[in-house]
């Protein structure tokens, strides 16, 4: 959600992204924050995890 606005929801993702740093999809890793394009701040970051 960005600024009240649903931007991303239910989208499938097959594998791990770029630059991930394990390929194991199996056991949990990192989520990055990528802001090195411009300015960028972060707030009110709500992180649920899944269990399968």
């Amino acid at each position: 959600i960005l600024n009240g606005t649903k931007i991303i929801d239910n989208q499938p993702v097959y594998g791990p992204t770029g630059g991930a740093m394990k390929s194991d999809v199996n056991t949990p890793g990192p989520i990055y924050l990528q802001g090195d394009h411009g300015k960028v701040e972060y707030r009110n970051l709500v992180l649920t995890p899944i269990v399968k």
